[in-house]
C-alpha cells in the first residue's frame, strides 16, 4: 500500500464546508449589528459607482458628472429605512446595507 495520500470528494466537500463560510466573511465586513456593509470593492458597487461618503466621490469620476455632495444615500428615493444607526437599506445591495452618507450613480432624489 503506497504512503501517498489522495484527494477524494469526501475529503474535498468536508474542507469546502469548514472554507467556503471564512471565504464569505472575509468579503463582507460585518456592522456591529450584523448587518453586512456595501464595501467599495463589491462588483456592483464598482458597477454604479458606489461611495460610503458622498464627499470622497472625485470630480473625474466617469459616473460622478451630475454629482454633489448634497446627494447622499439618506436623501435618494432608493433608500428603503434604517438598518441601524448611520445605515439604511437599499435595492441596489439586497441583503447589505449602504451607509447613509453614501452616494452612487443611480441616486434620485426624493420626490
Amino acid at each position: 500500500m503506497s504512503s501517498e495520500k489522495t484527494l477524494t470528494r469526501r475529503t474535498l466537500l468536508k474542507s469546502a464546508v469548514f472554507v467556503a463560510p471564512a471565504g464569505v466573511i472575509g468579503c463582507t465586513t460585518l456592522s456591529p449589528d450584523g448587518e453586512p456593509l456595501v464595501q467599495a470593492t463589491d462588483p456592483v458597487a464598482r458597477a454604479v459607482g458606489y461611495f460610503a461618503n458622498t464627499g470622497d466621490v472625485p470630480a473625474d469620476h466617469p459616473l460622478a458628472a451630475t454629482h454633489s455632495v448634497e446627494q447622499k444615500c439618506a436623501n435618494c428615493i432608493h433608500g428603503r429605512g434604517s438598518a441601524g444607526p448611520g445605515r439604511i437599506e437599499c435595492p441596489t445591495f439586497p441583503g447589505r446595507s449602504v451607509s447613509e452618507d453614501g452616494w452612487c450613480s443611480i441616486w434620485a432624489p426624493l420626490i
